[in-house]
């Protein structure tokens, strides 16, 4: 409750609280979190391959703050991610941009984003597909 970032923005996803909570439609049964804890992604290391939904817990706007996310997905190696979120030129930023890193195939679900600004929105969507990312909609997403 007392995170540095609240300076900045309202305090928002506290843990355990309504706001932290995925939307219900997009969990599978039994995800497991990764936490920022050192030794999260090695309890987890036997079985990645099995588990049905990994939901990554970060501390600030970038999930790659959280240290074991380059790791997972080094470890996962998967060819496509899809992203959908808010705020799109923030949180949402971060996320495809850092996952056009991998150098994987990263879709952006139009229809299934928010942004604070239109127009910071706008250029962060164009920016994305100058960099090879990929427009789609929930319901390709969903196909």
């Amino acid at each position: 409750e007392n995170d540095p970032e609240f300076k900045i923005w309202k305090p928002h996803c506290i843990a355990n609280t309504t706001g932290q909570q995925k939307v219900a439609n997009t969990l599978l049964s039994r995800p497991v979190v990764l936490s920022s804890a050192a030794d999260s992604l090695q309890a987890m290391q036997s079985g990645v391959e099995t588990v049905p939904q990994i939901v990554v817990e970060k501390q600030g706007l970038d999930c790659f703050t959280n240290p074991n996310l380059r790791p997972l997905l080094n470890m996962i190696g998967a060819d496509r991610y899809v992203v959908y979120g808010v705020a799109t030129e923030h949180c949402v930023r971060c996320a495809v941009f850092g996952l056009l890193e991998t150098g994987a195939r990263v879709e952006l679900v139009t229809d299934a984003i928010a942004a604070l600004s239109a127009s910071d929105e706008r250029e962060v969507v164009q920016r994305f597909q100058g960099r090879g990312g990929h427009l789609i909609t929930t319901r390709v997403a969903l196909s």
